[in-house]
């Protein structure tokens, strides 16, 4: 038993021995100057260990692995050679001889898919052609493209008939050999709608798909993103039943699960300009009948702002993007030499044509205003506004937004003859674009606006311009940046004029140095007088967004100054 207990030490021993001074080895590649096959060999080369004995035999072992990642390339007659430097450290010699060439190139599909645009020109880019060098990694990512564009075009019969690549080692050369049969294209079956749901109708409404239409991915995209942006659904799912197909159609399923009844989104956030603290509470119930209205509130309070608005949502043509919407609000702003309280009843009009970018908005609103700006008297305004809205927003990243961009424009005019207490025209324009390069990340913002108007001081206050703050110029005080009166109280501007450059990258996990240049102004005379702002700052990518901290230095035709700036938001 002792004997036994022993022995069995001694092998355990010797096991865990070889285990622990395992140790990957490490190699030197020499004499292979085609990028591509060099980094193949060494992803064919990572993970080795590096042996305690054996090393002739580890020397073929690589060799082989050499030879397989270099015949990927159409390097067929390579010659390696492995040399032990040290105990891990192994050199690898590398002489690739000729490449070996293609010399016929078959690519054929029978069937209806053999005239479709996608397939040709997936076969066109390619690039395998007589001549060209052999390239098995082109060859089996040309193979997966075909079959994948196929399927998304409804082709689910597709096969290959032949697939194949027949090389001849002594004269250097490969034919590839690929042919297919699409077979017939199928088309969209009927749409299985959930049982006894309030939503059917609504989806109906909403389905860019009819049954005995030819299948399209686009069409199945565009028909669930249609679905989520209703509002309506927590989760979405319009699938093919490609197994349960029949006759050359494809039975749709769609499976959605409701929001709750009542959606509550409580948010909070700090700035350093002169709001602080500031707090939002928004609630929506997206089914208030079968008809699928929705109706929502949001309340927004800071110390110079508060703001309580209602909306009720009727859908037109559709739910996600065509709908009318009845809106009350009101809004008491007390701010630098800004005192206002406003009462607002609106109308809007939202629709957005199929496959487009941009959202229109058409409305009528009606605002009361009672308002003190400097050393005015306090005034009494009642406008109806009719108006325009044009906007795009696109973007990728989440959270950590990389790209996108966003662009507002809105033209709104009030006239004495229709029920207001001035002519007035008002454009304003926004713009924000977000480009990454590689690590290196800019965003470039535009602002422009301009009142028309011969009684510039019957405007109501929250209808002038205003800049300055960390969402516009920084180094100055939100909403600081303004024509002033002879004590020197800011009366608002007739026109504005913002654009800031900011760059960014990543100098840490989560966390990006920025540097930044700001120039604005609102003004009497556009463009005149401008304020700028500079400086630098970081931005911790937080779990609930981007946290952005700016020391500006900013500078006009009066006075320099310096100011920390803290917000929260993504960049759009």
């Amino acid at each position: 038993m002792l004997r036994f207990s022993l022995h069995c030490g001694l092998i355990v021993g010797i096991l865990f021995s070889q285990i622990s001074f395992a140790q990957s080895a490490k190699f030197t590649v020499e004499g292979l100057e085609h990028k591509k096959a060099r980094e193949n060999v060494s992803a064919y080369l990572q993970g080795l260990e590096a042996p305690l004995s054996g090393y002739s035999r580890f020397s073929q072992q690589v060799s082989e692995n050499v030879i397989k990642a270099m015949q990927v390339y159409g390097f067929y007659h390579a010659e390696v050679s492995v040399v032990r430097d040290s105990e891990d450290q192994w050199q690898v010699n590398i002489t690739p001889n000729e490449q070996t060439l293609l010399d016929q190139v078959e690519i054929k599909i029978s069937g209806p898919a053999s005239q479709q645009d996608s397939l040709i020109k997936i076969i066109k880019a390619a690039g395998l052609k007589p001549g060209q060098p052999l390239n098995h990694k082109a060859y089996t990512q040309l193979k997966q493209r075909i079959q994948t564009e196929a399927q998304t075009l409804g082709y689910f019969d597709f096969n290959w008939t032949t697939h194949e690549i027949r090389i001849t080692l002594a004269d250097k050369q490969a034919d590839i050999l690929l042919l297919a049969d699409s077979g017939e294209r199928y088309h969209f079956g009927d749409i299985r709608m959930p049982e006894e749901d309030i939503a059917v109708s609504l989806i109906e409404q909403l389905s860019p798909i009819q049954s005995g239409d030819v299948y399209n991915i686009e069409k199945l995209v565009r028909f669930n993103t249609l679905l989520r942006e209703t509002g309506y659904f927590q989760r979405v799912l319009v699938r093919p039943l490609v197994s349960e197909a029949e006759q050359g159609e494809v039975p749709l399923e769609v499976s959605i699960t409701h929001k709750p009844r009542d959606n509550f989104d409580v948010g909070g956030g700090i700035s350093s300009d002169d709001d602080g603290l500031r707090g939002r509470f928004k609630w929506r119930r997206p089914w208030v009948n079968p008809y699928g209205h929705s109706m929502g509130a949001d309340i927004y309070a800071s110390k110079v702002e508060q703001a309580a608005s209602f909306d009720y949502r009727i859908p037109l043509e559709d739910a996600a993007q065509n709908y009318a919407s009845l809106q009350a609000g009101f809004q008491r702003l007390d701010d630098e030499d800004t005192l206002s309280e406003k009462f607002t009843l609106a109308v809007q009009r939202h629709w957005q044509p199929l496959d487009a970018d941009w959202q229109r908005i058409g409305f009528v609103r009606v605002e009361r205003e009672s308002y003190v700006q400097a050393n005015e008297p306090e005034q009494d305004s009642t406008l109806v506004i009719p108006g325009m809205t044009i906007s795009r927003y696109r973007h990728q990243g989440g959270l950590d937004m990389t790209w996108g961009d966003r662009q507002t424009v809105t033209v709104e005019f009030a006239s004495e003859a229709a029920l207001s207490d001035i002519d007035m025209v008002r454009i304003t324009a926004h713009s924000r674009w977000l480009r990454s390069f590689g690590d290196h990340r800019f965003l470039w913002r535009f602002e422009a606006g301009a009142i028309i108007t011969s009684e510039i001081e019957q405007v109501p206050a929250s209808l002038r311009f205003f800049t300055g703050g960390d969402q516009s110029v920084r180094g100055f005080r939100y909403r600081s940046v303004s024509p002033v009166d002879d004590e020197g109280e800011l009366t608002g501007g007739r026109y504005l004029a913002v654009a800031s450059t900011e760059y960014s990258y990543p100098v840490a996990d989560d966390w990006r140095a920025a540097l930044f240049i700001d120039v604005g102004d609102a003004s009497v005379d556009f463009g005149k007088n401008l304020a700028v702002g500079a400086g630098f700052g970081a931005i911790w990518q937080s779990p609930v967004g981007p946290v952005r901290l700016y020391l500006a230095r900013g500078k006009d035709d009066i006075d320099t100054y310096t100011r920390l700036h803290i917000s929260m938001g993504p960049a759009l």
